[in-house]
């Protein structure tokens, strides 16, 4: 493609191809870029209204360099025109997470996994100030407020809604003194890739300040993948010691999911609503329409299957 209107990129003189990336839902341009190196660089053009967001981001991704995980690293930011901003990153070589774990035996699945856990657990380790950013039970309150009128204003019969209201409203008493961390904000396979048995972590755009086990939320896509992922994961974040609260506050997110799924979907249709039903369904199952408190994908602790770990 013609790629003049690019030319005020720092670096992109030495550019011999850029090739539009049609995945995602960032509401973003993605180009696949490479140099006359062979570099593969990632090109995102953004409104320029978003710059202020994107910087952070930008400046997040430099920070996270210092964690030294597989993450595409920050090289440039800018004014592209009037109207659009870009970001250049590194790009990640591999395959989309979900495709290689399905297609792994129940053990290599699981090691994955657990890889992934212990690289979750450490992205959570950057130092990010929250001081102002008041009680984590009052912010998911707040959240789960309009996750209810939202569920109110829909016009679909959500079976099981009031069992899992329920759970709810008894049970916030749970989020209090929450730790505050920084959170990749949409931790799942969809955002992970595998390159020689190696996970990297990309989509940093919806990171935030919030409960570490709040980036365990959207375990449905991993499980939908391999239990035995997820399984992994859990036990790779903790270190095979799972505190006891953990299952019950994942729990709350599960209950969190459950309530706002099928009223977002349902403004958008189509597949992304079959879905929701599908993910509904899903966590009635795990959870034995909220009888229990372990959801029946996880395995447990499996040590005799974790590879020594680098």
């Amino acid at each position: 493609m013609d790629f003049k209107e690019f030319e005020t990129i720092p670096g992109s003189d030495t550019w011999v191809s850029v090739e539009k990336i049609n995945k995602g839902f960032s509401g973003e341009d993605k180009y696949l870029v490479i140099d006359n190196n062979n570099q593969k660089y990632l090109l995102r053009i953004a409104s320029i209204d978003s710059y202020d967001e994107r910087k952070k981001q930008y400046d997040l991704l430099k920070e996270i360099e210092k964690l030294n995980i597989n993450a595409s690293k920050a090289i440039c930011i800018g004014k592209l025109n009037e109207s659009k901003m870009y970001t250049v990153l590194t790009y990640l070589n591999g395959c989309d997470a979900g495709d290689v774990i399905k297609n792994l035996s129940n053990k290599d699945a699981y090691n994955l996994g657990y890889q992934t856990g212990v690289i979750l657990a450490k992205l959570h380790t950057l130092k990010v100030d929250t001081s102002t950013e008041g009680k984590w039970i009052d912010k998911f309150k707040a959240k789960m407020l309009r996750k209810y009128k939202a569920l109110e204003e829909c016009e679909l019969e959500i079976e099981h809604i009031d069992i899992v209201k329920e759970f709810v409203e008894n049970n916030y008493h749970l989020l209090e003194n929450r730790p505050l961390t920084f959170t990749h904000g949409d931790f799942h396979v969809n955002n992970l890739i595998v390159d020689n048995n190696e996970i990297g972590v990309i989509d940093f755009e919806k990171n935030k300040i919030s409960d570490p086990y709040d980036d365990l939320k959207p375990f449905v896509w991993n499980v939908f993948v391999s239990e035995y992922f997820q399984t992994g994961l859990i036990n790779g974040y903790f270190l095979d010691n799972i505190p006891s609260d953990f299952f019950p506050i994942l729990k709350m997110y599960a209950a969190e999911n459950f309530i706002s799924f099928l009223p977002w979907a349902y403004k958008v249709g189509g597949e992304t609503l079959t879905n929701a039903y599908k993910i509904n369904t899903s966590i009635m199952e795990w959870y034995d329409k909220f009888n229990l408190v372990v959801p029946t994908f996880y395995k447990g602790v499996v040590k005799e299957w974790k590879n020594l770990m680098n």
